[in-house]
């Protein structure tokens, strides 16, 4: 069946039109594909505003690939978790790199497995193999490069093959092949919203959707707003390429905007001439000085927001970096008794129960005194009267190495911690117990505060977030 095309500017009611026709169809199990989990969790809350919508299932592009690859009668592969997909890189990186050309010295750096992988997702979204890697080398300057990537490339297919599970890419081919082979293995209605970009790989499941299926399309699109349209023209006419049933183009309505000065702001945004417009509720300009003066700033505003009877729920704070400043905002807020939320990307080694875990693995790997001294300084659990002794004992001396360290601490107390002792036994072993090892050990520190009568510091038992590091570590 055909292609359904909604267009128009943002706030021109896009979104009630998709989700008019969605509940018009709720009988037939549809899928309502947007751009994040963000996105899912407010189509959610708005399907089910006025009761349960049942039927419907909201997911990103993701989501969508797994539901039509499940269509099929054959048992769906195991997917590589985020985890081990950078596991799996990482070992092709170890076991290609002899066969390296001008990329052998970079993968030899840390960060080189990391980069790689970024670069993998793009191929694969690309929907390229490593032949076509291989085959893009012999028609440029940069060949040697190429090949490099396209070995690396193989090397990792290889490993995902030898643990005997798939990827996000192989679930993506797996539907795509599968609506190719069987059109009507599917049969229930899918709409997108507001994706402005596709890659290979969606747009050919797209496409093979429109073969078989009902599919609705609804993405934003303004001629005159030259920032709206350089990003979604070339979509548009691809989309059209296909065979489409019916164009739909929304206007903009001020009443899709809670104020009147916010749909003014929408309109002339980026305009060469904009209009001018009286000031309004809708937007209040905060001056302060400091990133402290800023953050009570917002915490008072928002503080004023919830004496008026707003919902708690309902108030953002949207932050450019929101790892660098957010600690800032939340802890005012939480100081004026406001609950709140932060949520932000935070390197483990950022968090006390990951940076002390680091510190002990580099320790019992040639690692440095100092190591081993942040792990007995976090929530280790040892007596603070021990670590101190330990901290004099190492700088009189002035120990370096953690191995000096240890035989230091066995010199006084005969014998090692029980969690030094157990990692240090394990670094040589098996990866699969040395794993579960730092799994428990990252729950029982994360624990030790919530204990009562814990000699020593503290990871802060008002917070989850050591608790949820100690989850994302195991």
């Amino acid at each position: 069946m055909p292609l359904h095309l909604i267009h128009g500017p943002p706030n021109s009611g896009r979104a009630g039109l998709v989700r008019e026709r969605l509940e018009a169809v709720l009988d037939r199990d549809p899928v309502l594909v947007v751009p994040t989990l963000d996105d899912v969790h407010r189509f959610e809350r708005e399907l089910c505003a006025g009761g349960a919508a049942l039927g419907a299932t909201v997911t990103t592009f993701a989501g969508l690939f797994r539901l039509v690859a499940s269509a099929s009668d054959a048992p769906a592969p195991v997917e590589l978790t985020a985890a081990q997909r950078r596991r799996a890189v990482a070992v092709t990186v170890d076991e290609r790199r002899a066969q390296l050309g001008p990329l052998r010295h970079s993968a030899m750096r840390t960060g080189f497995a990391l980069a790689f992988g970024r670069l993998l997702d793009e191929l694969q979204a690309g929907g390229l193999r490593p032949s076509d890697v291989e085959a893009g080398a012999g028609t440029l300057e940069s060949s040697a490069y190429l090949t490099d990537v396209a070995t690396l490339f193989a090397g990792y297919e290889a490993v995902r093959d030898r643990v005997g599970m798939a990827d996000a890419h192989r679930v993506a081919r797996s539907a795509i092949a599968l609506l190719r082979e069987s059109p009507d293995a599917w049969g229930r209605p899918v709409f997108l919203y507001s994706l402005d970009d596709l890659t290979v790989n969606q747009f050919e499941l797209l496409a093979a959707l429109t073969d078989g299926g009902e599919v609705t399309f609804a993405l934003p699109f303004e001629e005159s707003n030259a920032a709206i349209a350089a990003r979604t023209s070339s979509l548009l006419e691809r989309l059209r390429a296909l065979e489409v049933a019916s164009e739909t183009r929304t206007e903009p309505q001020p009443a899709h905007t809670d104020d009147p000065l916010l749909f003014h702001l929408e309109r002339n945004f980026g305009r060469a001439n904009p209009e001018r417009r009286a000031p309004g509720a809708g937007l209040t300009l905060l001056r302060s000085a400091g990133e402290r003066g800023e953050a009570e700033a917002i915490g008072a505003a928002v503080a004023r927001l919830l004496a008026e009877e707003a919902e708690p729920g309902e108030v953002a704070i949207a932050l450019r970096s929101p790892e660098r400043r957010g600690p800032l905002i939340a802890s005012v807020l939480e100081s004026y008794g406001i609950p709140v939320a932060l949520e932000a990307e935070i390197p483990l080694s950022a968090t006390s129960i990951g940076g002390t875990l680091l510190a002990l693995l580099a320790a019992l790997q040639d690692g440095s005194a100092a190591d081993l001294l942040r792990f007995m300084r976090g929530p280790s659990g040892l007596p603070r009267g021990q670590v101190d002794w330990f901290e004099r004992s190492l700088r009189r001396r002035r120990v370096r190495t953690a191995a000096e360290a240890l035989d230091l601490w066995c010199e006084r107390y005969e014998r090692l911690p029980n969690d030094v002792a157990a990692l240090s036994a394990a670094i040589e072993g098996p990866p699969d117990r040395l794993a579960r090892l730092v799994a428990r050990l990252a729950a029982t520190m994360a624990s030790r505060p919530l204990r009562d009568g814990v000699d020593g510091p503290t990871a802060g038992a008002e917070d989850d977030r050591e608790l949820r590091a100690a989850a994302a570590t195991a």
